[in-house]
């Protein structure tokens, strides 16, 4: 006795129409849109000079996860002067972040004009890209920027003569 097996009915489209929405997720790489650029400038210990020059944006996420992001301020020559970096947990949206640089590197590159801000976008621990000239501050000179402070050493350092010898433990002509 043979067994009667029901027909089901194929709907070629919807499979079709299913299968490119899960391959446009999986296959989909992670992006970030820049938007809503603004910066500030601060002077944590009061002396006029400023310590941060912080740079705070809109990214609009097309994946949600762990993303990496590295902000390169860069002089008129693209030269990077100035770098920072935070990690964030985004959902597919829009969410505000922060890129906060140090005053002590950018006065250290000694370069007085405008900053332009690039950022590299890292998902998953894999570079996706670097979007380039996003956003322009004011000039400054690098001097309205905190300096590293100087270092010095206030013992002297004594040479001492040392020599060396070696002894052939096991006579075979080796040290």
């Amino acid at each position: 006795m043979e067994a009667e097996h029901a027909k089901i009915p194929y709907n070629k489209e919807a499979i079709d129409y299913t299968w490119e929405k899960y391959t446009d997720q999986v296959t989909r790489d992670p992006q970030l849109i820049f938007s809503n650029y603004s910066y500030q400038k601060l002077d944590t210990n009061n002396n006029s000079i400023y310590d941060t020059l912080n740079i705070e944006l809109d990214a609009a996420a097309n994946l949600t996860g762990n993303y990496t992001i590295l902000g390169l301020l860069k002089n008129n020559a693209s030269a990077v002067v100035g770098t920072a970096r935070s990690n964030y947990t985004l959902g597919v949206g829009t969410a505000p972040l922060s890129l906060n640089f140090s005053g002590y590197e950018i006065n250290s590159y000694g370069y007085n004009g405008t900053f332009s801000l690039s950022i590299v976008t890292i998902f998953g621990g894999i570079t996706q890209g670097e979007q380039n000239n996003l956003y322009n501050t004011s000039y400054y000179y690098h001097t309205e920027f905190e300096e590293y402070p100087n270092i010095t050493l206030e013992k002297e350092i004594e040479i001492i003569n040392l020599s060396d010898s070696g002894m052939d433990l096991n006579s075979d002509g080796l040290f």
